[in-house]
């Protein structure tokens, strides 16, 4: 089943939802959006591209019978928050992980939709009505000893709960219309509000770092594909650490032909990003998705 996908949007337009109850915000998580997927024959673990990461979390991969044939949408996390730990746990070798996981702290996975109950697919109920599966379904599974935890849903002081996820370091909020069904597309009854613009493009290699950054990588070139399937080079950036220069210089396949997220000021019309700086590999998204009219839409979660 697709994936719901967030539209952009700004504090202005929350602001004026304040007194709608109808629409509700929540967190936005810096982690990785995945469907969780219960079956008495396996249970899996899909990003957006298609990859199974059940291996990398084993917690996840108990079998509930009581949930038999079930999706739940959400974003998997680090017990520190971190995008940097996420992507330890999930962008390596199952090894690797599950080290990772008994000196850190174990994964754990945000809920917010379910999008089939226990073989029937409930996404032309609205949020409202899909909560009450997905409660029951998130009950079972902590019994049942999964990491997991309801995305917590404010209707009323929208705006004041935004501006308390950017002081205490979050990087916003979704807004999701409680009435609305769930739709595997774009759609405008979710919408992401953040205080600095991010942009996805894909990486196609990279440029010679020069003075003390001789020997590491000196910027990412970018791109995306446009209305006829042909990929275009669009820019470059930097604005990483050096550690993350080294990385590149040193595990060059690891980035390029992958999706990264930018903050940026804006981009400009010819797709250049203005004071941009590298977030992160999107491991959850499919290069083939990162096109100009994506880019034209104001991205997506």
């Amino acid at each position: 089943m697709k994936s719901m996908i967030a539209k952009t949007s700004n504090v202005g337009w929350l602001s004026q939802q304040e007194g709608d109850e109808e629409w509700a915000v929540a967190r936005k998580w810096d982690g990785y959006r995945a469907q969780l997927i219960l079956r008495n024959s396996g249970n899996h673990l899909l990003s957006r591209r298609g990859n199974d990461w059940i291996q990398n979390v084993p917690r996840f991969s108990k079998i509930v019978e009581s949930l038999n044939d079930t999706v739940l949408d959400g974003e998997v996390i680090a017990q520190s928050d971190s995008i940097g730990d996420a992507h330890s746990i999930l962008g390596g070798s199952p090894e690797y992980a599950l080290k990772f996981q008994q000196n850190n702290g174990d994964a754990r996975m945000i809920l917010f939709d379910c999008l089939r109950f226990r073989s029937r697919d409930i996404r032309k109920l609205s949020l409202r009505d899909r909560r009450e599966y997905l409660r029951e379904a998130c009950g079972l599974l902590r019994n049942s000893d999964f990491p997991v935890s309801l995305e917590k849903l404010i209707v009323k002081d929208k705006t004041k709960f935004y501006k308390n996820v950017i002081r205490e370091g979050g990087e916003g909020v979704m807004a999701k219309d409680l009435s609305s069904p769930y739709l595997s597309k774009r759609s405008d009854s979710w919408r992401k509000i953040k205080e600095v613009d991010t942009y996805d493009f894909i990486i196609l290699g990279f440029t010679q770092g020069k003075g003390r950054h001789s020997k590491r990588v000196g910027a990412i070139i970018y791109g995306a594909y446009d209305d006829k399937g042909k990929l275009l080079p669009l820019g470059k950036s930097s604005g990483m650490t050096d550690e993350e220069r080294d990385d590149m210089a040193q595990n060059p396949r690891r980035y390029i032909g992958k999706v990264a997220e930018f903050d940026a000021q804006e981009i400009t019309d010819n797709w250049a990003m203005r004071f941009p700086r590298f977030r992160r590999l999107r491991l959850d998204k499919n290069p083939k998705e990162v096109t100009l009219e994506d880019l034209e839409k104001g991205g997506e979660k």
